[in-house]
């Protein structure tokens, strides 16, 4: 929103992604701290502590669970996508900073970043924003409000933000919020589901049974043969 524009018609960036039949239309985005200044009416409150990538073992897997799906195309993580991905990272020589941020209801977000050094004697530093979760629109301000107030860093850059989030609207200078990068994901749905494994040609194996749990098809059970012939068992 541009300098001068009425500060009355901001309100906070809504909890929905912008979606074109079907596609999820995520973005990378860079913001300079010194030029990047919220706008005196964007609302502030709640709290962000910081813990470190090994402390984050226990918490974050709840966290993530409580947020839930708060906005389409989110995808759950499992116990074992946390063991496969999150422990060892934490672990490793790039183990991330996490921040988490608490309303009155509790905790309802967090971002997981490092930094990234550049330039003469590592002069330039990077925020690299890997992992950005917020269960309404205060959190997401409590974050972006976090992330731009860090010292010493030239560059904020935050991957997978929806394009409905409207990072400029809380700026006093929208073009201080850069898009760097525009990605498609494509959501799909089986409409007709034993034509999908019929489609495809698959080796030799054990029959097995699909169970899909869509009010589409009433969470029906499908017999999978060797040949990729597929009927409803039940």
């Amino acid at each position: 929103m541009p300098r001068g524009s009425d500060s009355s018609k901001w309100k906070c960036p809504p909890s929905t992604t912008c979606t074109t039949d079907g596609v999820v239309l995520p973005q990378l985005v860079r913001l300079h701290p010194w030029e990047a200044r919220l706008r005196p009416e964007v609302p502030s409150g709640g709290d962000v502590r910081l813990i470190d990538g090994a402390s984050s073992v226990s918490p974050l897997p709840r966290l993530h669970e409580r947020l839930g799906p708060y906005r389409p195309g989110v995808i759950g993580r499992s116990a074992s996508w946390w063991k496969a991905k999150w422990e060892p990272l934490v672990r490793s020589a790039r183990s991330p900073v996490v921040a988490v941020h608490s309303g009155p209801d509790g905790d309802d977000g967090f971002v997981a970043y490092r930094t990234m050094q550049s330039g003469d004697c590592g002069a330039r530093v990077t925020l690299m924003v890997t992992d950005f979760h917020a269960g309404n629109p205060e959190a997401v301000v409590g974050l972006w409000r976090f992330l731009l107030g860090v010292d010493l860093v030239e560059e904020v850059c935050v991957r997978r933000r929806p394009t409905d989030e409207l990072v400029e609207g809380m700026l006093d200078d929208w073009r201080a919020c850069r898009t760097h990068s525009l990605n498609d994901d494509l959501w799909l749905r089986l409409v007709d589901v034993p034509k999908a494994p019929d489609a495809r040609s698959c080796g030799d194996g054990d029959p097995l049974v699909l169970e899909v749990g869509d009010e589409l098809n009433a969470d029906r059970l499908f017999g999978v043969s060797t040949a990729a012939f597929c009927e409803t068992t039940f």
